[in-house]
């Protein structure tokens, strides 16, 4: 019998919403606690260098799905 599958996938739901607002928000954030501006700094750097890790490594994908 699974236990707590249900209660893992919501928490994970809830941090990963709580970690996209605080990227979507962080000049709003800082701006207000400005003591959380370098980890705000931070999250926002890793999570575009993340974006741009993943744009090279699957752009040729979806130039080949989209045709260009």
């Amino acid at each position: 019998r699974r236990q707590g599958g249900g209660a893992g996938f919501l928490l994970a739901l809830v941090l990963a919403g709580a970690g996209l607002g605080a990227y979507l928000q962080a000049d709003v954030l800082a701006a207000r606690a400005p003591a959380a501006a370098p980890a705000l700094a931070g999250l926002v750097e890793g999570v575009d260098a993340a974006r741009l890790w993943l744009e090279t490594r699957l752009g040729s994908i979806r130039d080949r799905l989209t045709g260009a």
